[in-house]
């Protein structure tokens, strides 16, 4: 089955916020950041039912080498990414 991938604009934010951070913390780090997560994605779109649930409808994968999670939720033939979180944020805003 094949799944449509659709990231919202929060998450899309929070990617290109913890790009810039990783930059400038080192050259290149944050290009790695960016491999990664699309690495992730492109895993979430190819095995989206792979990952922990966390709630009723929301799933989540973590990144290996970064500390953020990717929240997504599948329905039907569409997966959503509404979130890459930092670890370290309070959980409870993973959804806002």
């Amino acid at each position: 089955m094949s799944y449509a991938l659709s990231v919202k604009a929060a998450a899309s934010l929070e990617i290109e916020e913890a790009y810039a951070y990783y930059e400038e913390q080192s050259k290149g780090l944050g290009d790695r950041f960016i491999e990664e997560v699309e690495d992730t994605l492109g895993y979430i779109a190819k095995y989206p039912l792979h990952f922990q649930v966390i709630t009723d409808t929301f799933r989540q994968a973590l990144l290996r080498r970064f500390p953020f999670a990717i929240v997504y939720d599948v329905s039907d033939t569409k997966i959503t990414v509404y979130s890459v979180f930092h670890t370290s944020r309070d959980p409870e805003t993973k959804f806002t």
